[in-house]
């Protein structure tokens, strides 16, 4: 059997990244899947530094965001994107494990699974309000949509189809905690727990 390898769209919003898009670039680059089936597109919201410059020197798709704020950039993206599955990452999001993209790619050969979320980790030199968006969630969003807001929290608020070390597979349809079983569903997402 073949391992399931689709073609992958990774969107990514910038803005004046010119610092931190080399190292998340190269991060990406070495990421343990073919390199023909990545298309990277950079949605940029009119950098006035080299961003746009560097993306274009190595030959990736670079589209103009006029509404500047990433939400805009992310559909921009998603309208663009000709991968079977599309990722979205944020220029100070970046993976760890060389592995990480195949590992969750690989989760959606289960054709249950439509979309996922991330855990997010911190690094030391973290602001305490970078810690606290990635930990909990901004306080809007909290005060809207409550536990249902923070992939740590998903199991308390959806019904858990599937649990392992890598993932969890919520039905986003149901509002029943923590009850983990096999049922089938029409509707999931997954939240990936590993550290990648």
């Amino acid at each position: 059997m073949y391992p399931y390898l689709p073609n992958l769209s990774i969107i990514i919003p910038t803005l004046n990244n010119e610092k931190s898009l080399p190292f998340f670039l190269n991060l990406l680059k070495l990421q343990i899947y073919p390199k023909d089936k990545i298309e990277m597109i950079i949605i940029d919201g009119g950098s006035s530094d080299k961003t746009v410059t560097i993306a274009k020197k190595i030959k990736i798709k670079v589209l103009h965001n006029p509404y500047v704020l990433a939400e805009p950039a992310i559909s921009l993206g998603l309208n663009n994107a000709r991968g079977d599955l599309t990722m979205i990452l944020a220029v100070d999001n970046y993976f760890k494990d060389p592995n990480a993209v195949k590992i969750i790619v690989r989760v959606f050969s289960d054709k249950a699974i439509y979309a996922a979320f991330p855990k997010h980790d911190n690094e030391d030199n973290y602001s305490f309000f970078s810690k606290y968006h990635n930990i909990f969630t901004d306080p809007f969003n909290h005060f809207v949509y409550g536990e249902a807001a923070n992939a740590r929290t998903f199991y308390r608020v959806y019904k858990t189809i599937k649990h392992n070390e890598i993932y969890d597979v919520y039905n986003y349809l149901s509002t029943s905690n923590n009850n983990r079983t096999g049922d089938i569903c029409q509707s999931c997402m997954l939240t990936l727990t590993l550290n990648v």
